[in-house]
């Protein structure tokens, strides 16, 4: 049988909140197409939201369309908002793929990055790919044009992490790090 939208959600929509959930680099996504580490496909309408999520599993699909969160939103059904969420996998994909996402549709994504090698890209689409996109405090590793490119040295020193929290000492801020433990930005559990 075709493996395509998988991750742990496989299809969602109408509504659905995601938050608080980590996808552990112990994990892997293998399918044809349509696959990311936690959404597989947004397949109706309504507003998706994705909070605090990250993935740190390697996310391999043969076609179209594999991400870190999200592989695809289905002819720009969801009303997506992506806020605080990270890919550390490496994501691989024949085309049309990207760390966050292969296709976010119509997205506002905030305080979101990646740092996993992408295989199949399209363009310089390295952290999402999108019809219409607001992205607010994003760093993608590949340099992606709309966010900020950073380096493994920020990210170790946990200047990326301090960054992603607003820049300032934000006691509320869902990001933390231990310092010369391994190395990623990781959000508070």
């Amino acid at each position: 049988p075709p493996r395509t939208t998988l991750g742990l959600f496989g299809h969602m929509g109408g509504g659905p909140v995601i938050k608080n959930v980590p996808i552990d680099k112990s994990c892997f996504v293998n399918g044809s197409r349509y696959s990311a580490g936690l959404v597989g496909g947004i397949s109706k309408s309504g507003d998706v939201k994705i909070l605090n999520c990250g993935n740190e599993a390697d996310v391999t699909v043969a076609n179209q369309n594999a991400g870190g969160v999200l592989g695809v939103n289905f002819g720009n059904r969801g009303a997506l908002e992506m806020v605080n969420c990270y890919n550390t996998g490496n994501i691989t994909g024949n085309n049309e793929s990207a760390g966050l996402s292969g296709w976010l549709g119509n997205a506002t994504i905030a305080n979101c990055y990646s740092s996993g090698v992408v295989v199949g890209v399209d363009g310089d689409k390295t952290l999402a790919r999108f019809a219409s996109l607001s992205a607010t405090n994003c760093y993608d590793m590949g340099g992606q044009s709309g966010t900020t490119a950073f380096s493994d040295k920020m990210l170790a020193s946990g200047e990326l992490c301090y960054l992603l929290g607003g820049g300032e000492n934000n006691l509320e801020s869902v990001w933390r790090q231990d310092i010369g433990e391994e190395g990623a930005s990781c959000l508070d559990s």
